[in-house]
C-alpha cells in the first residue's frame, strides 16, 4: 500500500507468493534505504513505477504471474523481469504490427524434443510460469532473446491446479521423462523483432 512509503528505514520487502493484486504504488520509489525489493509471483498489474530506478536495490524480482504492461521503465541491471511484459513493450510503436499467434507456430522457430522435461546446461536458469496455456508459453518464449526454449506441462499431470510453462536460459540438452510435460528447443535461438 502507499502507506509503505512512510517506512522511511526499510530495506528489505519481499511479498513473492502472496496473491497481491493491483498496481505497484509510485510511492514506492520513496524507499531510499530499498536494498531488496521482491514481488515475484503475484497478481500485479499496471505499469512499473519509473520512481523504482531511482532506489539502491542490490536484489529485485518483479517476474513470475505478474501482468506488467507498457512502457518499460529504465530499472536497475539486478531486476529481474523474466518475460514479465508484454512482447510489444520492447518495439518501436512506428514497426510493424506484431504477427498473429497462428503464424509464428512452426518449426522455423522450435524444434519438438522427446515428450519429458528439459534437461539443460544450466539446470537453475529459468522462469517458472504457472497458469499458462501452449499458445502463451510458446510466444512468451519466441519473444524473449534469452529464451532458449520452453517446457509445457498441462494442468492434473505433476500439478493439479494449473499449467506450468518453464523457460530455459540454458541450452537444452536432451529431455527427462516426465508425464505430460513437452520440451521444446528454440531454432538458433531465434527472437522476432
Amino acid at each position: 500500500p502507499p502507506e509503505t512509503s512512510k517506512l522511511s528505514q526499510l530495506r528489505y520487502l519481499s511479498l513473492n507468493r502472496n496473491s497481491i493484486s493491483g498496481t505497484i504504488p509510485s510511492e514506492t520509489g520513496k524507499l531510499s534505504q530499498l536494498t531488496c525489493l521482491q514481488l515475484y509471483n503475484n497478481n500485479i498489474s499496471g505499469t512499473v513505477p519509473p520512481e523504482l530506478s531511482d532506489l539502491p536495490l542490490e536484489r529485485c524480482s518483479l517476474g513470475g504471474v505478474n501482468n506488467f504492461a507498457c512502457p518499460l521503465p529504465t530499472l536497475p541491471d539486478v531486476c529481474t523481469l523474466n518475460s514479465i511484459y508484454p512482447p510489444e513493450c520492447n518495439r518501436d510503436p512506428a514497426e510493424t504490427p506484431l504477427p498473429a499467434v497462428s503464424s509464428l507456430v512452426g518449426p522455423a522457430h522450435f524444434t519438438r524434443l522427446k515428450t519429458g522435461a528439459c534437461r539443460t546446461d544450466n539446470e537453475g536458469n529459468f522462469v517458472d510460469l504457472w497458469g499458462k496455456s501452449y499458445p502463451e508459453c510458446h510466444d512468451l518464449c519466441l519473444y524473449d532473446i534469452a529464451c532458449a526454449g520452453f517446457e509445457h506441462t498441462a494442468a492434473g499431470f505433476l500439478f493439479d491446479k494449473a499449467s506450468r510453462c518453464k523457460l530455459h536460459r540454458g541450452t537444452i540438452l536432451s529431455t527427462l521423462p516426465v508425464a505430460g510435460a513437452v520440451c521444446f528447443r528454440k531454432s538458433l535461438r531465434v527472437h522476432v523483432h
